[in-house]
């Protein structure tokens, strides 16, 4: 009884949907770009997969993590930060972060870089490797 109770409560708060993650520059500050880019792949991913997005970002308080947070708020898409721990892995907190965002248990449909920022470019590179599709933004 207790089991079936709490996997009802995952159930009830589990996220569904295909994820999107997102990196960049986070000095990056075109908001007409990356909005207007995070609707295309929203629209894309209704359409052909029938299942509500969800945001995958680093969650920064600057640049392109802010704004896609803010773009997935006002979209009311679930998103989830992949904060990097640097207490716990110091200079590699932030590949350790691009791990966890391929390796969760949602199945990532899609990467978004924005700008040419090296670690943007390292996520694409791993999502590459992992067959996930990449999608490339100009600065």
């Amino acid at each position: 009884m207790i089991k079936a109770n709490e996997a009802a409560k995952r159930e009830k708060y589990a996220i569904k949907g295909l994820a999107v993650a997102v990196a960049g520059d986070p000095e990056f500050i075109c908001t007409k770009t990356v909005w207007a880019t995070l609707d295309k792949v929203k629209s894309r991913i209704e359409d052909k997969y029938a299942q509500p997005m969800i945001l995958f970002h680093k969650g920064n308080t600057k640049g392109i993590d802010l704004i896609a947070a803010r773009w997935a708020k006002s979209r009311k898409v679930d998103q989830v930060p992949f904060t990097p721990n640097f207490r716990a892995h110091a200079g590699a907190a932030i590949f350790r972060a691009h791990d966890q965002m391929l390796d969760t248990a949602h199945e990532v449909a899609g990467v978004v870089t924005f700008g040419d920022h090296f670690y943007a470019g390292q996520l694409a590179k791993l999502a590459e490797q992992k067959d996930v599709t990449v999608m490339r933004v100009p600065a």
